[in-house]
């Protein structure tokens, strides 16, 4: 059987061993976005939210990986979907640097022309 002791080292063990691994994924998550790898920055950040729901850092990957690729809405999903699990699972808002980049996406959106808006350019006979 074993004692109480164990059971909390165990615990403890196991939960240094998660953080490890989500920072690790996080590292290697920023590598993949320096090096314009976008697809697998956001493969690797949706790991990361597998384990840790919550974690903000993954979640501005994600948005400023969708940005790069040209998806401002995505990018705007995923603040959406940020700000909720930050609420559900924390209690909190988003950080201030996530509202800059929320910022961002707005300004991306609002630039963007709509498909209708280049569709009007079109001459008819």
């Amino acid at each position: 059987m074993i004692d109480f002791d164990c059971k909390v080292q165990f615990a403890e063990d196991r939960e240094r061993c998660r953080t490890r691994f989500i920072e690790n994924l996080l590292r290697l998550a920023q590598l993949w976005r320096a090096q314009s790898e976008y697809p697998r920055a956001i493969e690797t950040a949706r790991r990361i939210l597998i384990s840790d729901p919550a974690n903000e850092p993954a979640y501005q990957n994600l948005m400023v990986c969708s940005l790069a690729l040209g998806d401002p809405s995505a990018a705007a999903k995923q603040f959406e979907e940020c700000r909720r699990r930050l609420r559900e699972e924390l209690g909190v808002e988003p950080s201030a640097e996530t509202l800059a980049l929320y910022g961002s996406i707005q300004h991306a959106l609002a630039v963007r022309p709509a498909p209708t808006a280049r569709l009007t350019n079109l001459r008819f006979h």
